[in-house]
């Protein structure tokens, strides 16, 4: 199984290599510069680590590296597993390091170009996703800096494909990260569209955590999303208004709640 488990997140590797250390959760929280509470409610599975800074400074309180923390990469075992994790670095550079100067890529080229790479992620093509993602990535997000609402949007639907194709990988923590960027960009932007998109890839990242405060998250988001979205909206608002109460009936019936029938 790929995805994480009640018994296996980044909050407990955090609570281990603790433990180990000999710190409490104030002498953590105040080498990284949060709240005590806050250490609790991630060890405890209702906070996420969706912020790279934040892993990489848990990590060096800890001493240790990333790696011990997400418990990724794990090592492939065929080909698609291979391609994507071969694509992982270059995915998280593409998220975090500063765009190169020059001149902005045409705006034509990448919008074809994320229509590609949407069309691979439907058809499971982890091959080209692993090659056209990342240069993507870095496109998009070159251009969404100039607040082009177009540009904002291709940035959207990039991120929401780079979360949701590396998600079943084990890459829970990256996948966060590009659904949380997506969701701030979608903000920007304004338009509800893109602003469900985004929710519904922070809806699937949050249940993949496999944490019972993951389950509740991913549950809260896709059914204030769908509500907000409503039922009177084009083709396009009516998919991602189906595909929200979907993943909100997933999300009850993982918490066994007895809602899941009202969603489907």
């Amino acid at each position: 199984m790929r995805e994480g488990t009640m018994s296996d997140y980044i909050g407990l590797r955090v609570a281990r290599w603790r433990d180990i250390s000999g710190l409490t959760q104030q002498d953590l929280a105040n080498a990284v510069g949060v709240t005590s509470a806050y250490i609790s409610m991630l060890e405890n599975g209702r906070r996420p680590v969706a912020k790279r800074s934040l892993l990489i400074a848990l990590a060096s309180a800890l001493q240790v590296s990333v790696t011990d923390l997400t418990g990724q990469p794990t090592a492939p075992r065929s080909s698609d597993d291979l391609a994507i994790y071969g694509a992982v670095p270059a995915l998280r550079g593409a998220l975090d390091d500063d765009p190169e100067a020059g001149p902005l890529p045409l705006l034509a080229d990448v919008a074809s170009r994320t229509d590609a790479v949407m069309s691979a992620r439907m058809a499971c093509d982890y091959q080209s996703l692993a090659r056209l993602l990342p240069p993507l990535v870095a496109d998009t997000r070159q251009l969404a800096n100039s607040g082009d609402e177009h540009a904002l949007a291709l940035f959207v639907r990039t991120a929401v494909t780079a979360a949701l194709a590396i998600k079943p990988f084990g890459y829970v923590d990256l996948s966060a990260r590009y659904a949380e960027r997506a969701d701030v960009a979608a903000g920007r932007l304004g338009r509800q569209i893109e602003s469900a998109a985004a929710a519904f890839a922070l809806a699937q990242t949050a249940l993949a955590s496999g944490t019972t405060g993951g389950r509740r998250r991913s549950l809260m988001t896709a059914v204030t999303a769908a509500e907000r979205l409503g039922d009177d909206g084009d083709d396009a608002a009516l998919t991602w208004y189906g595909m929200l109460h979907l993943h909100a009936a997933l999300s009850a019936a993982s918490l066994d709640i007895g809602d899941s029938d009202s969603h489907l």
